[in-house]
């Protein structure tokens, strides 16, 4: 999850397709490219960090 900015992004790539579309609210997130992200330890396997490819964009 990246914090660093005004918008928090949850790692999407390299899942396809994750977002449909384009533009800034659907773009996929590149985490090697954030000097602030940093990867969420997963500790309930409930969590949906354990398959961030079924998140979707409402």
């Amino acid at each position: 999850m990246d914090t660093g900015s005004s918008l928090t992004w949850v790692k999407c790539l390299p899942c396809s397709p994750c977002t449909p579309g384009g533009g800034a609210a659907t773009a996929l997130f590149d985490p090697a490219k954030s000097k602030s992200y940093y990867a969420l330890p997963c500790t309930d396997d409930n969590d949906f960090f354990n398959d961030p490819c079924s998140l979707s964009l409402t």
